[in-house]
């Protein structure tokens, strides 16, 4: 997927992972080929369908304003243009995470991502060059409010210029946190250049940690450098460490104890993340995929969970904002 989403929130305001979670109800900004759409799940908006909900809120809210001081002048109408509210999507939440693909090509070839041979690799001329993914950058921050970044692909590791790029967009936007999804096959060679570019952290994406359960899901046999490439990141502080999981029915959901133990060990947070339907080689069924119910369920066996005061104070604190923000919506469009 060659493009850029701008990811709403889980708290119902804020950005978080709508592409790990896509089942959630939460929204992204897609820059699919240059077109902007909104998209939940298989359901696509363009974005001039937000900026409607946006200028419609805005009207009533002039409204509002006039009918207070009471009649007079026509109040002002809200800009068709104005984008001071950033990204909203309908339910009134703003995105602020801002995904950026970097490149097309892997070198790995899971099997719930990509199809054994690859597939048709998008041309060098194609993708964005190092001045287009700056200015993205600049007009996503500057213009419409976003405040993290995440690079993907493909593999980004496989891009040549990755270190320049980050280096670009550290230059313009110093306190911006900058961070990356990879399988880390070669990280080690990169770790210290990409921290010391401005990179922030480094998202791991690791199904298993059994090298025969590793190569039946990759079709590479490559762990080893996937666990150096891991190390090196973590000990040149591209920090928290995040490791996102797909549990497979029969293949590795036996061995979800096992990768939370070993994140457990390393001090890594640990997600599992929907198998999505990408169907590369047609052969999702959704009795296949996991839920988080069973994750729970399997985790529970060796672990003992239970939320912590934060989770609770995060849970109490999303309900709230959801149930401030309905209301706010009603008001919105029926005062």
């Amino acid at each position: 997927m060659h493009g850029a989403v701008a990811e709403a929130g889980e708290d119902g305001g804020e950005a978080s992972d709508v592409l790990l979670d896509a089942g959630s109800g939460r929204w992204g900004w897609w820059v699919t080929g240059g077109v902007p759409v909104f998209t939940r799940g298989d359901v696509q908006l363009v974005s001039l369908f937000c900026r409607a909900w946006v200028r419609r809120i805005a009207g009533h809210e002039d409204k509002r304003i006039h009918h207070a001081e009471g009649a007079g002048a026509e109040p002002p109408p809200a800009s068709p243009h104005s984008l001071d509210a950033g990204l909203v999507d309908q339910f009134g939440r703003r995105a602020t995470d801002l995904r950026i693909s970097l490149i097309d090509k892997c070198n790995l070839r899971c099997t719930y991502c990509m199809p054994e041979n690859g597939l048709p690799w998008l041309k060098k001329e194609q993708l964005m060059s190092l001045d287009e993914v700056v200015r993205l950058v600049r007009i996503a921050v500057e213009t419409f409010g976003v405040r993290e970044l995440r690079l993907t692909g493909g593999e980004p590791l496989v891009r040549h210029d990755l270190v320049d790029v980050i280096a670009a967009i550290r230059s313009e936007h110093p306190d911006l946190p900058i961070a990356m999804t990879t399988n880390a096959i070669g990280l080690e060679r990169k770790a210290e250049a990409l921290a010391d570019a401005g990179l922030t952290r480094v998202n791991i994406s690791l199904d298993s940690i059994h090298r025969e359960t590793f190569a039946q899901l990759t079709r590479r046999d490559q762990l080893e450098k996937v666990l150096v490439g891991v190390e090196a990141a973590a000990e040149a502080g591209l920090t928290p460490l995040k490791v996102n999981a797909v549990l497979m029915r029969g293949i590795n959901d036996a061995e979800a104890g096992d990768l939370l133990a070993w994140c457990l060990e390393n001090d890594f947070e640990l997600r599992f993340i929907e198998h999505m339907p990408l169907d590369a080689d047609q052969n999702w069924k959704r009795e296949g995929t996991v839920s988080a119910a069973e994750t729970r369920e399997l985790l529970g066996e060796r672990f003992d969970l239970a939320p912590t005061d934060e989770d609770r104070a995060v849970l109490l604190r999303s309900a709230l904002m959801c149930l401030i923000r309905a209301l706010a919506l009603c008001w919105a469009v029926w005062a």
